[in-house]
């Protein structure tokens, strides 16, 4: 067997064999919302620097409030689960769904108005950045969910249907996931 002489990167057969890893991630990973996603988590115990060269807080805190993270967490929930455990709850009569799906879509909204007011303070022209026309775009779909039940209703029944109404918004921008 030749021997390989290694200067710097990986040999062909380490790269053929897909056996490089670096904290169980790929480093040669193609798909961007798996290294989305292994970013984000080993973000959390990576911390930067300020100007002040003191220590803030983690890699991932810094896109929080982005519009892809956002994205990402939307195309990563299982609808068809959460439609599930949602008939359940509601044979149950329990009222207390398994995913509070309002909770997340006004977390998100929440975290996409803070994106979009970061950037419009930065001077960002809104038909030049297609990521702020995405942000807009999520928002004003998660926005369109009726998240308050009416009072005026039966709860239960309102209830029921503010749930399966941000399945629908959020299978919707699942689906659309390619055009963002």
């Amino acid at each position: 067997m030749a021997d390989i002489e290694i200067y710097k990167g990986l040999t062909q057969l380490d790269y053929q064999q897909n056996i490089v890893l670096h904290r169980d991630f790929n480093p040669i990973e193609k798909g961007w919302e798996r290294i989305f996603q292994w970013v984000m988590t080993e973000g959390e115990n990576v911390k930067y620097w300020n100007e002040h060269n003191q220590t803030a807080e983690s890699i991932a805190s810094l896109w929080k409030n982005h519009v892809l993270t956002v994205l990402i967490e939307i195309i990563q929930l299982d609808v068809d689960t959460c439609k599930t455990e949602l008939i359940e709850a509601s044979k149950r009569n329990d009222g207390n769904p398994p995913v509070d799906l309002k909770k997340k879509i006004e977390d998100w909204k929440i975290r996409l108005q803070t994106y979009l007011t970061l950037q419009m303070s930065a001077g960002k022209d809104v038909k030049k950045s297609s990521a702020i026309q995405v942000a807009v775009s999520i928002y004003e779909q998660l926005d369109s969910v009726k998240t308050h039940a009416d009072e005026t209703l039966e709860s239960k029944s309102n209830e029921n249907n503010a749930n399966y109404d941000c399945l629908k918004v959020v299978s919707n921008i699942k689906e659309n996931r390619q055009s963002y």
